[in-house]
């Protein structure tokens, strides 16, 4: 597993040494952050790269994740300024997407209109394509329910989080296969929302 007894090593280019880092994986749309103190500007030449933490031999690596440029923090640490720096997980690119679409429109009586008529494992498709996700599971969606979907330059992440929602679901960004798949909740070994995965490295 993870969680072995080995000291978990962080890895980020520009960031070789590091005094401490922290970092909690949640499910969900938005992407989860490392948050690093290093004794120095990192060199953030390489912003979008893979962040690693490696436990022996085993470990789990994010690709894509960005370094947060608008937010690097100096604080004057016992020894000298401490720099803080936030890296987001890839999901940083899912806050910037935008959808149009006019799904199940419901007549007076409350019947789905067969035109565009899409039902939750469909929809929720559609909008992964408009993540520009290609390697995901819907599976857990229902196939017998057909959420309304009024998109005008809708943020696709975010009306998946809502169909999920109404589903009973949740948005997993698998870190072992970098794999999108939707959970039903409290269903299975489903871990807790906060702590899916969490590393936490102080360097003395």
């Amino acid at each position: 597993g993870l969680m072995s007894a080995y000291e978990p090593e962080f890895i980020f280019p520009g960031l070789e040494s590091y005094q401490s880092v922290d970092f909690v994986y949640n499910r969900g749309v938005m992407p989860s952050v490392a948050l690093v103190k290093a004794p120095y500007i990192p060199r953030l030449d390489v912003p979008i790269s893979t962040m690693a933490f490696t436990f022996g031999n085993d470990g789990v690596r994010f690709v894509d994740c960005a370094v947060n440029r608008t937010h690097i923090r100096q604080d004057m640490g016992p020894d000298g300024p401490v720099y803080s720096v936030q890296i987001f997980d890839r999901r940083w690119r899912w806050l910037s997407g935008s959808i149009d679409g006019d799904y199940n429109r419901r007549i007076p009586d409350g019947a789905v209109l067969e035109f565009g008529k899409k039902n939750a494992q469909e929809l929720a498709t559609i909008l992964l394509e408009g993540m520009g996700e290609f390697n995901f599971n819907v599976s857990a969606l229902p196939t017998d329910v057909y959420p309304r979907g009024k998109w005008k330059s809708a943020n696709p992440a975010i009306e998946l989080d809502k169909i999920c929602k109404q589903c009973g679901c949740v948005v997993v960004l698998d870190p072992n296969d970098d794999k999108v798949k939707i959970h039903q909740v409290g269903v299975g070994n489903d871990l807790p929302d906060t702590d899916f995965l969490r590393f936490e490295r102080q360097m003395i």
